[in-house]
């Protein structure tokens, strides 16, 4: 059996970031005595993903990020007179607190981490990260955690993947896969750095970009055989 690096996403590869999202922002809402809003919730999270997509771009910083996707929240209720900044860190303080995991992961992790090298490789804050991965118990399962706000770059720019290399003293191509949910960080960075992906689809979404990973499972079934069969 080939030993393989597999280098996992956190959120919605592992962890379970829409709980962690939707519980989060609603205590935010709730402490700012907003939360009666219609559909401010999902208003919200729809932003986040537009701000995530465009910090992916290096559209944004990380600081704007935390500020800009209550700017265009409140922005589109008409809510005047709040701070942004402040309610940023609210958010970040609960989102720190959040544990939520996919149902299965441990399962799924206790069957390959004494066989394969893993790691982990997410973008965000490095404080909410690593709070966030030893409440949830996963720090046992991973070597090493790399984060973009530390590594002062992101998915899927190839800098990161490069500084990752560098780091591990070298990557041996063909036994290593990036796992995670996103094509356009986790397998775009694949493509982007040569390091074979592996899409995990559990939400079954269509496939409508040409970013192409070069496999696809749909649930921590499917990737244990598939790592099973890659490492033989």
């Amino acid at each position: 059996m080939k030993k393989l690096t597999l280098l996992f996403d956190a959120d919605d590869t592992l962890l379970d970031f829409d709980a962690a999202e939707t519980n989060s922002i609603t205590k935010t809402l709730e402490e700012l005595n907003i939360l009666h809003y219609d559909n401010i919730v999902e208003s919200y999270k729809a932003f986040n993903l537009q701000c995530w997509k465009e910090y992916e771009k290096n559209l944004l910083t990380k600081e704007q990020l935390g500020q800009e996707r209550f700017k265009r929240l409140f922005n589109k209720y008409k809510i005047e007179d709040l701070d942004c900044k402040k309610i940023g860190d609210i958010y970040w303080k609960y989102l720190s607190q959040a544990h939520e995991v996919i149902d299965g992961v441990h399962d799924m992790l206790k069957q390959i981490y004494n066989k394969h090298d893993l790691y982990v490789i997410t973008n965000g804050v490095y404080a909410i990260q690593t709070s966030r991965f030893n409440k949830a118990g996963l720090e046992p399962y991973f070597k090493k955690r790399y984060i973009s706000e530390l590594m002062q770059t992101r998915k899927p720019d190839k800098l990161f993947f490069d500084l990752i290399e560098k780091d591990l003293g070298g990557l041996d191509r063909e036994n290593t896969y990036i796992i995670g949910d996103s094509l356009s960080s986790d397998i775009q960075g694949g493509i982007n750095s040569g390091i074979k992906t592996i899409w995990f689809n559990n939400k079954k979404e269509e496939n409508n970009t040409s970013i192409t990973p070069d496999y696809t499972v749909y649930n921590y079934t499917e990737l244990l055989e598939l790592i099973d069969k890659l490492s033989r």
